[in-house]
């Protein structure tokens, strides 16, 4: 069976440095069942195998590291086809423009 990672993203209602961005790494850390871990200036994304880790022992640990947070969706790049069909559809009404279609007239 294939292993399926989940992210969830949290943002900060403050910067993430020092001591409070060294408190929210050790409590992840001690997570089983992550496998990545991003953080920026004012959020947190963290990759995990829902097989062994529920989203809702996350917000505990963060929690526990006094990381005071909102639920944000997690940020997907859109891929190969979520890039090539609405290049293509540009594509489409560049060139048909508003003839529409020639083939049922």
């Amino acid at each position: 069976m294939k292993n399926i990672l989940n992210t969830v993203r949290f943002q900060s209602e403050r910067i993430i440095s020092g001591e409070y961005e060294n408190n929210i790494l050790f409590e992840l850390n001690q997570l089983e069942g992550i496998e990545g871990l991003h953080t920026g200036l004012d959020f947190v994304e963290i990759d995990y195998y829902p097989g062994s880790l529920s989203s809702q022992r996350i917000r505990e640990a963060l929690t526990k590291a006094f990381f005071d947070f909102r639920e944000l969706p997690a940020k997907r790049s859109p891929g190969f086809l979520g890039s090539f069909i609405p290049h293509m559809a540009r594509g489409n009404r560049k060139t048909l423009k508003s003839k529409g279609h020639s083939c049922c007239g």
